[in-house]
């Protein structure tokens, strides 16, 4: 009878084991799109530039983008549509928004071989030239 009771312990035990499910260690959207947008470190090389539209690829003629964790660097940008380094976090759960440091929000679609940033950039005031910055800009970079 003894040999019964230790027998069932140990099957009830055995049931309450094996019905343990383990912490997923899958990859979160989050997780995927932060891998593809560090590019293996290697920086993301201009395609083409549009604002509002129109083609100002010459502007940027040279521009690179280095993602890092959480972290940007740029080479030949416009500081007042792209700062020189910086920070950002994602904006959604799926990792298709990311807040950049100055509050600029930015859509992004990314493969391993494309990046698409859309922005706008507004509020540099009532200057010629500083107005003339203020759009919508469309950068797709290629990887490096």
């Amino acid at each position: 009878m003894k040999n019964q009771y230790i027998s069932i312990l140990l099957l009830v035990c055995l049931s309450f084991i094996s019905g343990c499910k383990s912490e997923s260690s899958d990859p979160t959207p989050q997780d995927n799109q932060k891998t593809l947008l560090m590019n293996n470190g290697l920086s993301w090389t201009l395609g083409t530039v549009t604002k509002d539209g129109l083609d100002v690829t010459d502007q940027f003629t040279g521009f690179k983008l280095t993602v890092g964790d959480f972290t940007y660097t740029t080479v030949n940008a416009l500081p007042s549509a792209w700062p020189a380094s910086g920070t950002w976090s994602f904006a959604n759960e799926a990792g298709t928004l990311v807040d950049r440091n100055d509050g600029v929000q930015i859509a992004v679609t990314v493969t391993t071989t494309s990046l698409q940033l859309t922005f706008s950039v507004t509020g540099l005031g009532d200057g010629g030239r500083i107005k003339g910055v203020n759009g919508q800009y469309v950068f797709n970079l290629v990887a490096g």
